[in-house]
């Protein structure tokens, strides 16, 4: 598998150097040294790029990772109301508002983060995670405007791109040990005893003049940065003022997300510093000050950079899971459509014509079987009329509008006859008054409430003591020639017992 390193100037905008890395080889292009616009710098390297994939993969070649270099990419963070990327895009493009704060977010990502297709810029948090309106947001804004001419020249050239990432995404996947699950686990026999995975710093510094940090966990990028270093002589020189910088940048970040590294790995080139620097001790030494409570490992590599594409490549997950989170990949550019997409859209468009003269000959052939129903239809009952003068008598054919009177006039009686079955029956509202009122006029009964109405039935009353009130309940249920099925309830008043019948008109019968 092979890894290619873009790296640019221009804020980005102009490329300067690639390197493609393979499993036994290293190589690089440079851009010419006569100006050429960017455009023509983009689809010489990409052809450059397929050559080099093609003779050591073959026919289908392909680039498993596309790794962008940092120049004019930043990354800060942003208070957002949803952490849905496009949300985010458009409140950064935007400038300042009421979630950003008092100063815009492109003061801190970049001149170019307001420009439409200038850059990519997306949060470092997958849209499912929960996300409080006044959460704080890591935002990365990419200048690729010249990653994208690349990645589609390879398309047309049949070389695919398999994800395409920022190098601070490739630290995090190169040396978070949490980012590869079998490296994240303790071990006893076949059994895992220990899973850990915590917030990480990682540091790796370019030969080239740059200091590169990110955190991350299970090699997800939770915050990173880049600082510029002082280069004498093609030697990369770090003093104490750079990591004083370093540590002032991540306390800053601890505040706004609420959370620091605790182990913290830098990968470095040998340090030979003249005096005032730092050597690969020294700079152990000064990073463990720096950051007290930590654990610290350096590693001195003669290729810090390679290094980190290879483990990054090594300990990446499958391209499809790589290239859909935002954490791990540039998720615009790795879904970025290619030759794929549109033949895809080529076989749905063709599939769609297909479909429409299907529908189209189905319709007709519905049209041509509903006519010739029509047709049918009119023989048949020129039938019947046949059929009806030759063998009905003529008077019945000529009292048939009669026959039809009568059946319409009919028809509406029984309706009529219906309805009136339907209509609700008037209840007998005075006879219940005049039944109940004799079970009321005992002398222990003191009547509070009768209500009789069409659609309720209600008596409230007080009695002495519990035996009047089951004599009453007994009265009430087994009065004759009563039309409410009565029920009493009892609730204390006083010294009397207060009673509440109430009651369900039962609908009298109906004469056949």
């Amino acid at each position: 598998m092979l890894v290619a390193l873009l790296e640019r100037t221009e804020h980005g905008g102009m490329l300067r150097r690639a390197r493609l890395i393979g499993d036994d080889s290293d190589q690089q292009w440079h851009a010419e040294d006569e100006p050429v616009s960017p455009l023509q710098a983009a689809e010489q390297l990409a052809s450059w790029l397929a050559e080099r994939a093609r003779a050591a993969e073959g026919r289908g070649a392909s680039i498993s990772m596309l790794v962008l270099d940092l120049d004019g990419a930043a990354c800060s963070w942003v208070t957002s109301p949803s952490a849905d990327p496009r949300a985010v895009e458009a409140l950064v493009r935007q400038g300042a508002g009421e979630y950003a704060g008092s100063t815009s977010p492109a003061m801190t990502l970049g001149a170019d983060a307001e420009i439409p297709g200038a850059a990519s810029i997306q949060p470092l948090r997958e849209r499912r995670e929960q996300h409080s309106p006044r959460d704080r947001l890591a935002v990365v804004a990419m200048p690729d405007a010249a990653a994208r001419v690349v990645i589609d020249q390879l398309d047309r050239l049949g070389v695919r791109v398999g994800a395409v990432v920022s190098f601070w995404h490739a630290v995090a996947l190169a040396w978070d040990p949490s980012a590869d699950p079998t490296r994240a686990v303790t071990r006893a026999g076949d059994h895992v005893v220990a899973d850990d995975a915590p917030v990480g710093a990682h540091i790796v510094i370019d030969p080239s003049g740059r200091l590169v940090w990110a955190w991350s966990k299970r090699g997800a990028v939770l915050a990173a940065g880049v600082t510029r270093l002082l280069t004498d002589d093609d030697a990369v020189q770090v003093g104490h003022d750079d990591v004083g910088r370093l540590a002032a940048e991540w306390l800053a970040w601890a505040a706004q997300l609420g959370f620091g590294p605790t182990r913290v790995s830098c990968v470095v080139p040998p340090l030979d510093p003249p005096d005032g620097a730092l050597s690969n001790e020294a700079l152990g030494e000064a990073l463990t000050r720096a950051w007290p409570n930590a654990a610290i490992d350096l590693a001195v590599r003669d290729d810090p950079v390679a290094d980190t594409l290879l483990a990054a490549r090594a300990h990446a997950p499958d391209a499809d899971r790589l290239a859909s989170d935002p954490a791990r990949s540039m998720t615009a550019l790795s879904g970025r459509p290619g030759r794929a997409h549109r033949g895809l859209f080529r076989w749905l468009g063709a599939a769609l014509v297909v479909a429409s003269v299907a529908a189209g000959i189905g319709a007709w052939r519905a049209a041509a079987a509903a006519s010739a129903a029509r047709t049918r239809a009119a023989e048949v009952r020129a039938e019947y009329d046949a059929a009806a003068t030759a063998y009905v008598d003529p008077q019945i054919q000529q009292d048939h509008g009669t026959i039809a009177a009568l059946q319409d006039a009919a028809q509406k009686e029984r309706a009529k006859l219906e309805a009136g079955k339907r209509e609700a029956s008037l209840m007998p509202v005075l006879r219940e008054l005049d039944t109940v009122s004799l079970v009321l006029g005992s002398p222990d009964v003191e009547i509070r409430e009768i209500t009789l109405e069409q659609l309720r039935a209600a008596v409230v009353v007080t009695v002495p003591d519990i035996k009047a009130y089951e004599d009453l309940r007994s009265a009430m249920r087994d009065i004759g020639g009563s039309s409410v099925q009565w029920e009493g309830h009892t609730e204390q008043e006083g010294g009397r017992i207060r009673v509440r019948f109430t009651g369900t008109w039962i609908e009298p019968e109906r004469s056949p």
